[in-house]
Formats: C-alpha cells, structure tokens, sequence
C-alpha cells in the first residue's frame, strides 16, 4: 500500500474531487478504502446489486456494457453512481487491464460525501446527464 501523502495525490488528480482542498481530500479518503485489482480481475458485474462507488486512481480497466462500445477506463474515471443513487442494478462489467487501484466507499458514506460536497454531487449529474444524452442520441432521440 502506498503512503496517505501518496494516496491523497493521487485523489487530487481525479477531476471529480478538483477544487476540493487537502483537508476535504484527506475527509473523502477516509470515507473508503483503497483496494487492489489485478489483470483479469472483475470489479463489478452486470446485474450485481449495487452498494459501492468507485475511483479509479492508477491502472485501466475495461467497462463493458451489454450491445454497446466497450471503453477503458483510467486514473480519474469512476464508476457505480448511478446504481448507487438509484438502488438499480450494475448495468456495465468492469475488468481491470493492469494492476488497478481503486478507492471504494460504500453507499452510505457516497451519499453522505454527495450531501456534504454539493460541487461533487454536480459533477457527478453533469456527466450521467452527456450519458444519457449519448445514450439518446445512439436511440436516434433528440
């Protein structure tokens, strides 16, 4: 495991949490914990139930999503918020491509993060909004 110092760099650089100062970083990453993945390693399956979100801080990993465009995933990208705030379904399977790591925090403690970080909870709309807008346009909707 790497170093807190590290572990907080490596979160400032995840466009989600900018503009978040070191003290608020440092709040958020004790609300998860850092886990490991390996090559080959699923992290979440379609259909699972959801309970966590995650930050993807070093490594890629695959996101497939059933009749749709595989992408990869990097540092910065996250996961898991949609089934989270909506109590849903997983609806993508992601696998990791190298070694990952990632920071999960738990339903709960998202929701809390989403409550306590409102420039976070926007965010987090303004791209499930381009997905679905992307998801849209793909249904040839406008």
């Amino acid at each position: 495991m790497r170093t807190r110092d590290a572990r907080l760099k490596a979160l400032a650089r995840v466009p989600l949490m900018a503009g978040l100062s070191k003290r608020e970083l440092s709040r958020v990453l004790s609300l998860g914990d850092e886990l490991e993945f390996f090559p080959g390693k699923v992290i979440v399956e379609v259909g699972d139930q959801a309970r966590d979100f995650y930050m993807l801080l070093e490594g890629k990993a695959r996101l497939e999503v059933p009749r749709k465009k595989t992408e990869i995933l990097g540092p910065g990208d996250y996961f898991g918020e949609m089934a989270v705030l909506d109590g849903g379904p997983r609806t993508a399977e992601i696998t990791a491509q190298t070694h990952v790591t990632a920071l999960r925090i738990d339903k709960r403690d998202f929701l809390r993060l989403l409550d306590t970080y409102g420039s976070v909870g926007r965010k987090i709309l303004v791209e499930m909004s381009k997905r679905v807008r992307a998801a849209e346009g793909a249904l040839g909707r406008h």
